[in-house]
């Protein structure tokens, strides 16, 4: 019967398959027919990959950055680039203090803001770079290196109205201004007039009857170019630009050249370290190539230890065997504490399961349940499973002896 229910099974099996003996038999569909079921579904994918990517690539770049010329809100600077814009100015913006120097030694007009952020060194060079500098400033801020004029917190309300009060031209087209915040002088620190300095739109005087405080100051710098100072940085803004002459003055300020460059010290970009005039310029090359040279000796000390080649046992050793070593290893230590340690661990974990403990329940528990079951003294116990080691082969024996028993106890 079981010759005949092989023969058959083995001809339908061979008539089923049509294979030949030893082949192995596929498992699922051929991959071509799952790349073509998946089509759709990769399909609907790269279709929305990309709708994602071009959507961020046709958004138009913004930032919430105070006074910058990509910011839209009414703490931002975009109304006044577009307005240079419209005059044909070519208005973009730097975050390299490197750029904005190049730039002015072009001949474009930067506009400074937050020109504190910058060192004197650094103002004195943008003074000689030659280029035309309009600074927007804010209360307080030095212009040290620029120009010896000095910015003040002397302010008026935003209601009032300033009047030119100068002969300077782009003062006369604007006319007027709202209030300001923040002003600056056209004397120097000991009350003498700067020459070639014109201030205009008075807000009165600031320390004294002989200084003068104004919204607006246009002073020769030491290239040639000419400085112009905005003493309140809110007059350029989309919120302010729109009041009185605000945008007149802005616009003819920074429209004198067919570029203007835009440049916020606050947010320039970091120094690195190798850009520090401290460091020698051939640092970056010597740091190269004692890293190659630590390669390279991590290369051929590598090859001369060679791989690491596994080394399997020779023998298998029997489990009986290895206890056994233990064992002669801990008499010959006379380490009779950790031996008395390991028996001891060993009974705990067997017996709490067995008295139906946990796992890490403390070893009075398991005293107190083994004294109910088997009838010995808790103190005993206690004694026995957490008790001090002994101190001689004797004891050691002994105490292997009682939780051996211990454990038949519970047991049975």
């Amino acid at each position: 019967m079981s010759p005949a229910t092989d023969t058959t099974t083995g001809t339908a099996t061979g008539a089923g398959t049509n294979r030949p003996a030893g082949a192995s038999q596929a498992v699922g569909d051929p991959l071509g027919t799952r790349l073509r079921r998946a089509r759709p579904v990769v399909l609907a994918l790269l279709l929305l990959t990309a709708v994602v990517l071009s959507t961020l690539c046709l958004r138009p770049q913004v930032s919430k950055v105070p006074l910058a010329i990509d910011n839209p809100t009414s703490t931002g600077t975009m109304a006044l680039a577009e307005l240079l814009r419209a005059q044909g100015v070519s208005v973009r913006s730097t975050s390299s203090w490197s750029d904005a120097l190049t730039a002015s030694q072009d001949g474009a007009t930067l506009a400074l803001v937050s020109p504190q952020s910058l060192s004197p060194d650094e103002r004195e060079d943008l003074a000689r770079a030659g280029g035309d500098v309009v600074v927007l400033s804010d209360l307080y801020q030095s212009l040290a290196g620029l120009t010896q004029a000095t910015v003040t917190g002397a302010s008026t309300s935003k209601d009032t109205v300033l009047e030119a009060g100068c002969q300077d031209p782009d003062a006369l087209a604007a006319a007027r201004l709202p209030g300001a915040r923040g002003s600056v002088t056209a004397t120097d620190t000991s009350g003498h007039q700067i020459p070639g300095a014109t201030g205009c739109f008075p807000l009165g005087p600031s320390a004294g009857p002989s200084q003068h405080s104004y919204a607006y100051l246009t002073a020769p710098l030491p290239s040639g170019a000419t400085l112009r100072v905005i003493a309140d940085n809110q007059l350029v803004t989309n919120a302010t630009l729109a009041q009185q002459g605000a945008a007149a003055l802005a616009v003819r300020a920074l429209g004198h050249h067919r570029e203007v460059v835009w440049f916020d010290a606050d947010y320039r970009d970091v120094t690195s370290l190798w850009d520090s005039p401290d460091l020698p310029r051939q640092l970056p090359v010597l740091v190269l190539l004692a890293l190659a040279v630590l390669a390279a000796l991590a290369g051929v000390r590598g090859r001369r230890m060679g791989r690491l080649v596994p080394d399997p046992l020779p023998v298998v050793v029997r489990s009986t065997e290895t206890t056994l070593g233990r064992g002669h290893l801990y008499r010959r230590a006379h380490d009779h504490a950790h031996a008395a340690g390991v028996l001891r661990a060993g009974t705990l974990a067997r017996l709490r399961p067995r008295l139906g403990l946990p796992r890490h329940c403390e070893t009075a528990l398991v005293a107190q349940a083994a004294a109910r079951v088997t009838g010995l003294p808790e103190p005993y116990l206690d004694q026995l499973l957490a008790g001090p080691p002994p101190h001689d082969n004797q004891a050691l024996t002994d105490l292997a002896s009682q939780l051996d028993h211990l454990e038949s106890e519970v047991h049975s």
